[in-house]
């Protein structure tokens, strides 16, 4: 009988323990290497170049609905 008990408590006592070691909040994060950070800054660097023709593009397209928009109303007056 105290065998038992103690094999209860000993089970309970290394569940507890494995509970606090893997709910830790004091996780390390890997800073990120010189390599990472130039693949990063060159990955937005890229987007932001993509992003500007795309941008100009939308701006003139919509230049050009409002252009077509004034002469339809135009004609409408007409």
């Amino acid at each position: 009988m105290k065998k038992n008990i103690l094999y209860i408590f000993m089970a309970l006592f290394l569940f507890c323990a494995v509970f606090v070691a893997c709910a830790s909040k004091n996780e390390t994060e890997t800073e990120k290497g010189s390599i990472d950070k130039m693949t990063d800054r060159a990955a937005k660097e890229m987007a932001d170049s993509i992003q500007i023709p795309l941008q100009k593009a939308r701006a003139a397209a919509k230049l050009q609905e409002d252009k077509m928009r004034d002469l339809d109303e135009a004609m409408k007056d007409k």
